[in-house]
């Protein structure tokens, strides 16, 4: 008697290559911890891309402070051109509604280098937008700038809570001096700004 041999379905038609559960899951887990971190690596590849901006000639940088700043802009009463006439004797005349927006920002000392190894002095005011901050006034330190000298140091005072700002600018007139001359550089709470020789 010949004895037949019935094959098993299940094994003819097993796929060959079937990936496991685990490792689809492992490389999901890696696709999605990859695009986690993408707005990290932008980011960074953003402050790499400003810093290689900095000029070569930057000395110190010290940022403090605070300035706040309300603007009021009148509101457009027109609302149309289809509107209909005014009656004869009707009073025409309306008044603007004024909008408040408010700014505020904070203050930015910077030291350069001059092109004869003398320090520049310029603080800016920077404000606090809704895409970062930017420079909106820049101010040369004339009373610093004059004399040539050369800034060894630039210490900001903490704020105390009220709009300006405060730092200590130590400074030489000649490389061979021992101890450097210290000079104050005040905006007070106008906005308005001081600058002289720091009194013990």
């Amino acid at each position: 008697m010949t004895k037949i041999t019935v094959p098993n379905f299940l094994e003819v038609f097993k796929p060959r290559f079937v990936t496991p559960m685990p490792t689809i899951a492992l490389a999901m887990g890696l696709l999605m911890s990859a695009i986690a971190c993408l707005p990290s690596t932008l980011q960074a590849q953003d402050a790499n891309t400003e810093i290689t901006l900095l000029s070569d000639r930057l000395l110190f940088v010290t940022s403090g402070g605070f300035w706040t700043e309300t603007v009021v802009a009148e509101e457009d009463s027109e609302e149309g051109t289809d509107d209909p006439k005014p009656e004869a004797g009707a009073d025409t005349t309306t008044e603007a509604e004024p909008i408040a927006a408010a700014r505020r920002g904070y203050y930015r000392l910077v030291v350069i280098r001059g092109a004869d190894n003398t320090s520049q002095l310029f603080l800016q005011e920077m404000e606090i937008g809704e895409k970062g901050p930017s420079v909106t006034l820049s101010t040369e330190i004339e009373e610093i700038n004059a004399l040539g000298a050369y800034v060894t140091d630039v210490r900001r005072e903490e704020s105390s809570g009220e709009p300006g700002f405060l730092a200590f600018v130590f400074l030489k007139t000649d490389l061979k001096l021992v101890e450097p001359d210290t000079w104050t550089v005040l905006v007070d709470e106008f906005g308005d700004i001081t600058v002289e020789p720091a009194t013990n």
